[in-house]
This record gives C-alpha cells, structure tokens and sequence, in this order.
C-alpha cells in the first residue's frame, strides 16, 4: 500500500505510473508494481528465504497462494537439493571407498 503527502491511499494505476516515469528517466525497461512485487519474492525465494516467512509478507491468505503462484521457482530450487543430495552421497560414497582401500577392517563411519 502506498499513501501520498495527503494520507490519501495511491491506486496501482497511479503507482505504475510513477514506476513507468522512473523507468523512463533511467532509461531502463518498464515494470509494473505487479511485476516489481513478483520479482522480489522470487529473488527472497532463489536465496532460500523461508517460504512461509515470503507468503507473510506478501501478504498472502495463507501460503497455498504461495506454493501456486511460486511452484515454478520451489520446483528449480528442490533440483538444486536433489543435486546437492547426490554430491554428499557420492562423497560419502568416495569416502568409504577411501576407507576401504586403506584398511582391510571394515569401519563404523561417526558422525
């Protein structure tokens, strides 16, 4: 919500307006307070802000809206865990094999 000098709650006409006269004298592409919005809780989600906590503060009923309106992003994001997973596993993996090439005995791994 944006208010003006008189208290006065601004339409989102008037503030893409504002958003379109920036733009212009910075001689950037045109956005939209819309667009604007739905790329700062895609960067909080691509630098792993909890979920719960983007929901909140865009404003969201509850975070259904969230998980529909952003699936395309936490589907990018849980390949990345997938990919992490896979990497530790395989250092586990090389680990072990390690162990067993340095010793006959088998060993317990602790953590």
């Amino acid at each position: 919500m944006f208010i003006d000098a008189n208290a006065t709650i601004n339409s989102n006409t008037a503030v893409n307006k504002v958003l379109r006269a920036a733009c212009a004298e910075l001689k950037i592409n045109s956005i939209t307070f819309h667009a604007l919005r739905h790329t700062h809780a895609s960067i909080l989600l691509y630098r792993e802000i909890n979920i719960k906590y983007v929901s909140r503060r865009l404003g969201h009923t509850d975070i259904v809206t969230t998980l529909q309106t952003y699936g395309h992003i936490l589907d990018e994001l849980e390949q990345r865990e997938s990919s992490k997973v896979d990497q530790v596993m395989d250092n586990l993996y090389q680990q072990t094999r390690e162990l067993e090439c340095t010793d006959n005995v088998p060993k317990i791994i602790k953590q």
